[in-house]
């Protein structure tokens, strides 16, 4: 595989559809932020990490909800958006995808996306109690439980892994998922997403981003969120948080110096892409067999 061809198409197709995401929401007037690592993209490297693979952004939950209700507005155009609300999607925030191309990340949850952005909804709460680590918690708890049932075991997978000696991969993947085998997955899906909507109030002091693993319990102050501030990212504008800064140390720490050169890598999996068709799942998984991986 030749990988700076590789990295240049993968490159601009995710470019491609952050522009798309960034017009679609701004001609709806939904509010977004960049987050995560596309936030210290746009201080660090005004626009992506080079080593980076994805695109992250901000919405607050009523925005988001709003964004998940317009999804028969991307029938007409080249990408799609899908949720937690979706059959099969596994992940607690929603995507904005290329639906032209085809991509899974990971073989034990076969979704077929294209190039995404990924979108996290930020809910608004009282932190004062000492009880919100514990919600905190039994939200992850609950959303991790619907995940864990929805994977699919393959146990190819598992005598790879035995073979090559990797006993704590092996139990780090495959024992949730092994304890959470029983109980409708529909059920499990219903409660997370009924669970999260009795957490968020309207009047309170904090956001955060319920399910997220990025540092514990994620949490920060809604100041942070009040004002905007738009700034150059590539060859276009992005809107960042008035409170970036504040974001950023609570999560990073140092966030402008940069990692050392062994961490300079892409953070996801890519079980099977390709650039050029919209496939089905079982034809991905045929092609697979047959040796097929990237498609530019």
């Amino acid at each position: 595989m030749d990988n700076k061809k590789f990295n240049k198409v993968f490159r601009e197709r995710l470019i491609e559809t952050f522009k798309f995401t960034i017009d679609f929401l701004n001609s709806h007037h939904l509010r977004w932020w960049v987050a995560y690592g596309t936030a210290i993209g746009t201080v660090r490297h005004k626009g992506l990490i080079p080593w980076d693979d994805d695109i992250d952004i901000f919405m607050p939950r009523e925005d988001y909800d709003r964004l998940l209700h317009m999804k028969e507005e991307f029938v007409s155009t080249n990408y799609d958006v899908i949720s937690i609300k979706d059959k099969d999607y596994y992940l607690y925030f929603a995507k904005v995808f290329d639906k032209k191309m085809s991509l899974v990340e990971v073989h034990r949850y076969p979704v077929n996306i294209g190039v995404y952005v990924d979108i996290f909804p930020l809910d608004t709460v009282n932190a004062d109690s000492k009880e919100f680590p514990i919600l905190y918690k039994e939200a992850r708890d609950r959303y991790l439980k619907y995940k864990n049932r929805l994977a699919k075991v393959h146990f190819s997978d598992i005598w790879s892994l035995i073979k090559k000696c990797h006993l704590g991969s092996l139990y780090d993947a495959y024992f949730p998922i092994l304890k959470n085998r029983f109980g409708d997955i529909e059920k499990k899906q219903i409660e997370y997403i009924s669970f999260i909507s009795k957490l968020s109030v309207s009047n309170g002091k904090y956001v955060t981003c319920f399910g997220s693993d990025v540092k514990g319990c994620e949490i920060y102050p809604k100041e942070c969120f009040d004002d905007t501030i738009v700034m150059p990212f590539e060859d276009f504008e992005v809107n960042v948080p008035a409170g970036n800064d504040t974001l950023l140390k609570s999560l990073y720490g140092d966030y402008m110096t940069l990692p050392k050169v062994s961490m300079q890598v892409p953070h996801h999996g890519q079980y099977y892409i390709n650039f050029l068709e919209r496939l089905s799942i079982d034809e991905i998984e045929r092609r697979v067999k047959e040796g097929e991986k990237i498609v530019l």
